[in-house]
């Protein structure tokens, strides 16, 4: 804040009053137009790092969740191939003994970040985005929501399957021989097939947050342009599920 001195001198007419006065008030308003400058270049600085923060965490989310994709459907296939051989097995005294089919080691998990737009929320730091700009960075939120979601569901499914797992005293890994009572095998594939479904919901999700993300890192100007980039997602994982 700018510090407004009287002049030294004695005022002695009407006329150097309001010069006084004039000039104390010029003054004030320059102190403030300043200040005020100041702010609104420090807010707009804030909000310029914001985007530019927002966009280099969709382009790391964007590989993540390319990944992502690619583990969900390895698995499902590994899954829906051990199904299959279970369920194609001849049993022998009412006994199931299958070679479980190989794979590769699977793709570590590592869930997308969604920090940058949470810390913006808890700061208030949203406040300096335009309408447009905040319903862009929602709609990403919605979609990374929505993908938590459905991954959380498949730990579930997972769960409930290394539960049969435990009950029947066996463990499902590449190549191994497992023995198992045809009375149990229902059970089994039951849930497998729900490991199945949910790894697949899963990387339906992945890909439209993919998408969403990929937006973002484009610097889209309007929640309708995500439109083509889900689009796409979506038909590159109709491809790849073709190939299943």
């Amino acid at each position: 804040m700018l510090d407004v001195h009287a002049p030294h001198e004695s005022t002695h007419t009407w006329t150097d009053f309001f010069i006084h006065i004039a000039t104390i008030c010029v003054g004030l308003l320059i102190a403030v137009a300043l200040e005020q400058a100041v702010e609104a270049f420090h807010h707009h600085h804030e909000r310029e790092v914001l985007v530019q923060e927002m966009r280099l965490e969709a382009e790391r989310n964007v590989a993540l969740l390319r990944t992502d994709i690619d583990r969900d459907l390895e698995k499902a296939r590994w899954h829906r191939a051990v199904m299959n051989a279970l369920q194609t097995a001849r049993p022998l005294d009412g006994v199931v003994t299958e070679v479980l089919p190989t794979h590769e080691p699977f793709l570590p998990q590592i869930s997308p970040s969604r920090a940058v737009w949470s810390v913006a929320k808890t700061n208030g730091k949203v406040a300096l985005l335009s309408e447009r700009e905040a319903e862009i960075y929602d709609r990403l939120e919605s979609d990374a929501q929505d993908e938590a979601a459905t991954e959380d569901r498949q730990d579930i499914a997972l769960a409930t399957l290394r539960g049969q797992e435990i009950r029947l005293n066996l463990h499902l890994d590449s190549g191994l021989t497992i023995k198992l009572p045809v009375t149990d095998l229902p059970a089994l594939t039951q849930a497998l097939a729900d490991t199945i479904a949910a790894a697949y919901v899963d990387a339906q999700r992945d890909a439209f947050y993919l998408g969403a993300a990929r937006a973002v890192a484009a610097s889209v100007h309007d929640r309708d342009d995500f439109l083509p980039y889900l689009q796409q997602e979506r038909w590159a994982l109709e491809k790849q599920l073709a190939r299943q």
